[in-house]
């Protein structure tokens, strides 16, 4: 019996999104992937090891394009002071395409129940908000700028809410204003200040996230 011939671990993970864009998160399975990719389920056993294994793949791979897009357009800035900030607005531009957005949502029970899957979206952002804090000139100002990007894209995500076109435009300027403004903590709150050890907010804000209000 001849070798299984290598899947590239794109063509593995495009079918994967393939079966969740067609058929949902409930029914994407080994067994499914395998199919779709025209491969035997150990070929995707090996390769991602379980289907929490290929969830986090896709995060994973989401991530990286991510990071890489970014990084394209902050090295063309490199002269911006607020160039993680601005790079973020130019490829939020236009909202998310709707394939993409029905991966997010068919994925999200499963990516927030499970916390190995869950870690490294916590990570990614947890550092993007140490660096436009350490890096920003209006600390305060860009942190909640941040902020607001991943709320708009959080509502857009999720189909929750969804902007006309010249709306969405004149709120992604108002964002950029935001950042390069420094409101001071007598008018945000001592919480809103910055530590100036690590230049992330005080309280360990960008280590653990709450939902919901405070009591």
């Amino acid at each position: 019996m001849g070798r299984k011939r290598a899947i590239p671990d794109a063509q593995l993970l495009d079918a994967a999104e393939s079966v969740v864009r067609r058929d949902g998160a409930a029914r994407l399975t080994l067994d499914a992937v395998a199919a779709e990719a025209g491969i035997s389920k150990s070929s995707v056993l090996y390769a991602v090891g379980s289907k929490r294994g290929l969830i986090r793949a896709i995060v994973e791979r989401r991530i990286d394009e991510w990071h890489g897009r970014c990084a394209m357009l902050e090295e063309a800035l490199a002269d911006r002071p607020n160039r993680t900030i601005e790079a973020v607005l130019e490829l939020i531009a236009e909202p998310m395409p709707q394939a993409d957005r029905s991966v997010a949502v068919s994925l999200s029970a499963a990516v927030f129940s499970d916390e190995t899957v869950r870690a490294p979206i916590q990570r990614d952002v947890a550092e993007r908000f140490r660096r436009v804090a350490r890096d920003a000139p209006a600390p305060t100002g860009a942190v909640c700028a941040l902020l607001a990007i991943e709320g708009l894209l959080s509502l857009e995500r999720f189909d929750l809410l969804h902007f006309e076109p010249e709306q969405r435009a004149r709120l992604l300027a108002a964002i950029s204003w935001l950042a390069e403004q420094e409101p001071g903590v007598g008018r945000l709150g001592p919480h809103a200040a910055m530590d100036e050890d690590d230049g992330a907010p005080s309280g360990g804000a960008f280590a653990r996230t709450r939902c919901g209000g405070q009591g």
